[in-house]
């Protein structure tokens, strides 16, 4: 694959093995790690992928998966209720993206809200792209279903990093004690050219 991960106490960081110049220094998720475990799944698209599983201690379970033939990285979060009552969420972020791209001082977003410099970016729902419109180099991160919520982005820049914050917005999500249910599944993607991930 083009994309390389690599766990650090609570976080995940994704580099990219064809383009030096954006790195996402970490994926923060609520809770801490509890457990990791390396594994491999076979998709029917887009063959093996090797996976790192990673349980939290608030009943969060982050499936990190990579294709050898696609540029995204895909993430699903699966929520377990370990508590007594039902766990009834109407919005949850799921994770906030935190990367670096050489050129910071001229940076643009699109979303469903358009075209807009990112010191005046605006929520977007379903996926986010921030770009050097100079190199065209890009981050782009999107939900790939939207099965259980609606998915929303915040993009900003804070100081010398940019930050996407990757969130559901539900009608009734309710998970019993004792059960796990599913989410949606995120993508998170560096370009050389962000097109390129558009299509």
């Amino acid at each position: 694959g083009v994309l390389s991960l690599e766990l650090n106490k609570n976080t995940v960081s994704v580099k990219s093995k064809q383009l030096s110049d954006v790195i996402i220094k970490d994926i923060v998720v609520d809770g801490n790690v509890v457990s990791c475990e390396k594994t491999k799944s076979f998709d029917s698209k887009w063959g093996t992928a090797q996976e790192l599983n990673i349980k939290y201690d608030n009943g969060r379970i982050l499936t990190y998966r990579l294709f050898p033939s696609n540029p995204f990285l895909f993430v699903h979060t699966t929520i377990k209720n370990e508590g007594k009552t039902d766990l009834v969420l109407k919005q949850m972020t799921f994770a906030n993206v935190n990367f670096v791209i050489k050129n910071l001082s001229n940076l643009n977003t699109l979303g469903t809200g358009g075209m807009k410099p990112l010191s005046s970016a605006m929520g977007s729902y379903t996926y986010s792209l921030i770009a050097d419109p100079l190199s065209r180099n890009s981050v782009l991160v999107s939900w790939l279903t939207q099965l259980q919520g609606l998915g929303y982005m915040t993009p900003k820049q804070d100081g010398l990093a940019c930050n996407i914050e990757a969130g559901l917005e539900f009608g009734n999500y309710v998970v019993k004690p004792g059960q796990t249910r599913n989410t949606d599944v995120l993508l998170i993607g560096i370009f050389a050219d962000g097109r390129e991930g558009l299509e």
